[in-house]
């Protein structure tokens, strides 16, 4: 009687932790896609907004939605004889009443929005795409928003799918995992052959159409790939810092480049104009990238085998 009360408070205990996970994760999908929303609102506001300059006329402070935090505020403004309110954020400018200020205006859905803060970047040191390479990098916040909602969607199915498995026994959320499952390992699959077959090309272009040249170390550096506690087992990839045109230069390296050169060493590089990149003269690229794709190739033909083939099989005995 104890050990059964003792099993039945830990199925109760787990089985609430699963309901605050679910709900977590479907926050989690939730905020996404408020974000990815956010995002795409104001990529049609810089395509088709207007820059209009109007004289704000009140400022309310009072907090309206839950993501209004830090310096955020309501303005109020006529614009052809409308009262138009929309929401401001004060980070490199402040608004009183009074004032004039430009904002965005979107003719078809009759709406204000701020003119969004070009974020520079830092021009003291430029990386190799060569290094740390993720065609992520070139996505859009509109795109990650809506990649990151999806993953947790996906996330969110497997585990929600898992729970209702496990308190009714039903067999066909297995099933339908199983299709969905392999449909996300196929489009895992894809992407990172992309991303492979996008890196190759790039390293290629550079070692066929890179002007030779030499250039002045000023440091090198390593980092290692992956999380492996084995010193024996740990890759790196390896970078030189070097100036070119007054900026500092990032170019990936060989192992044994990184061993002999120091500061004030001489560095045979390529450089494309077209890119305006750098690698070494003699870096023969990252061919550890062909494991990924190849690993998700070969879990989706598993899957795939086992799905069509071994069940086909089973029944047909």
């Amino acid at each position: 009687m104890f050990q059964s009360l003792i099993r039945f408070v830990g199925r109760l205990y787990a089985l609430i932790w699963s309901f605050i996970i679910i709900a977590f994760l479907a926050f989690v999908a939730w905020l996404l896609w408020h974000f990815y929303g956010e995002a795409r609102l104001d990529r049609q506001f810089t395509e088709a907004g207007e820059r209009v300059r109007v004289q704000v006329k009140a400022v309310d402070s009072e907090r309206r939605t839950w993501f209004d935090l830090g310096q955020s505020v309501y303005l109020s403004f006529d614009y052809k004889n409308k009262r138009y309110t929309t929401r401001y954020v004060f980070d490199t400018t402040w608004a009183n009443e009074g004032d004039y200020i430009q904002l965005l205006y979107h003719p078809q859905v009759d709406e204000f929005r701020q003119v969004p803060t070009v974020q520079k970047a830092n021009s003291s040191r430029l990386v190799s795409r060569l290094i740390r390479w993720s065609s992520l990098h070139t996505l859009s916040t509109e795109h990650k928003m809506l990649g990151g909602f999806l993953f947790i969607l996906l996330f969110l199915f497997f585990y929600a799918g898992g729970v209702v498995v496990g308190l009714t026994g039903w067999t066909f959320p297995q099933q339908i995992a199983r299709f969905t499952l392999l449909l996300a390992l196929g489009a895992a699959a894809l992407f990172f052959t992309y991303e492979t077959v996008t890196y190759y090309r790039y390293y290629q272009r550079i070692r066929v159409n890179g002007k030779p040249m030499e250039v002045t170390v000023l440091e090198t550096d390593r980092h290692s790939v992956g999380h492996s506690r084995s010193s024996s087992f740990k890759q790196y990839n390896y970078e030189v810092v070097f100036r070119y045109q007054n900026q500092e230069r990032v170019a990936p390296i060989t192992e044994d480049e990184y061993d002999v050169l120091k500061p004030q060493s001489r560095l045979r590089v390529l450089h494309d104009e077209a890119l305006d990149d750098f690698m070494s003269a003699t870096y023969p690229g990252d061919y550890l990238k062909i494991l990924v794709p190849l690993f998700f190739w070969i879990l989706f033909i598993i899957l795939w085998w086992n799905t069509f083939f071994k069940s086909r099989s089973k029944y047909s005995r």
